[in-house]
């Protein structure tokens, strides 16, 4: 409903200023459903079209909106998808809250940058040759250890790295020439996305739990799922920026 150049949703109990591209809320108290039905609001998609991107059912989106389901495994490809990031999606944290998503202040003061990712910090841009090579006792990662800085729009820490997606094991959801952040300090969960090494040989997957064993999941189906075994986790995907320029 538009009302007075303002958009009112009424399910959301939420007060969102018309401004280009962009909400101020007047407050980030939001449950798991709005913070979605919000992201997809201000993203411009219905809910069959956030259906036909993502390849979740609408019935599980319209759960989560309507505050049935106040949880799913499918943050990672709906963050994706609406642009917002999954931590924020998930929790509700303001510290992951997006750009446009701003509490309590002018339309006027925030117009010039709202729209500007919120950068975190720097991290260094390595290859997965590099990862490979690393051992056990070489895993804190310093900044010197790759060439090119990346700034990430999440919270770094001292062993926080990047790495570019090589070839086609993770599509759809993630392309080659993808640019994933890699947190090595956070613990894995079932259907995180991480990179897992052995000896020399690093992958890019989600991993999954089945009863008391852990496999590593390519996203394409081309590619066969293998359990962990001596596999290693470097790392958990934090965050996935593409660059053009």
């Amino acid at each position: 409903m538009i009302k007075n150049n303002t958009i009112v949703l009424n399910e959301v109990n939420t007060t969102v200023v018309c401004l280009p591209n962009t909400f101020v809320l007047e407050s980030t108290t939001m449950r798991y459903g709005e913070r979605l039905r919000a992201a997809r609001e201000h993203k411009g998609l219905t809910q069959e079209e956030l259906v036909k991107i993502s390849g979740v059912k609408q019935g599980t989106i319209s759960k989560i909106e309507r505050g049935d389901q106040n949880s799913s495994g499918f943050d990672a490809v709906l963050s994706h998808h609406l642009d917002v990031n999954a931590m924020w999606l998930t929790t509700g944290d303001d510290k992951f809250a997006p750009a446009w998503l701003i509490t309590g202040e002018t339309e006027k003061k925030y117009t010039n940058y709202i729209n500007e990712p919120e950068v975190k910090g720097e991290v260094p841009l390595v290859s997965f040759a590099q990862v490979g090579a690393w051992s056990e006792t070489t895993l804190n990662l310093r900044p010197t250890d790759g060439e090119t800085m990346v700034r990430s729009r999440v919270p770094v820490m001292a062993r926080t790295f990047a790495v570019i997606v090589p070839g086609d094991s993770m599509e759809p959801e993630f392309v080659e020439g993808d640019t994933i952040i890699v947190e090595p300090t956070l613990q894995h969960k079932h259907k995180s996305f991480v990179i897992a090494k052995k000896g020399e040989d690093v992958l890019f997957r989600q991993i999954i739990q089945e009863g008391a064993n852990w496999l590593l999941k390519p996203l394409n189906e081309r590619y066969s799922i293998i359990p962990l075994g001596e596999y290693q986790i470097v790392g958990v995907i934090r965050e996935k920026a593409k660059f053009y320029e």
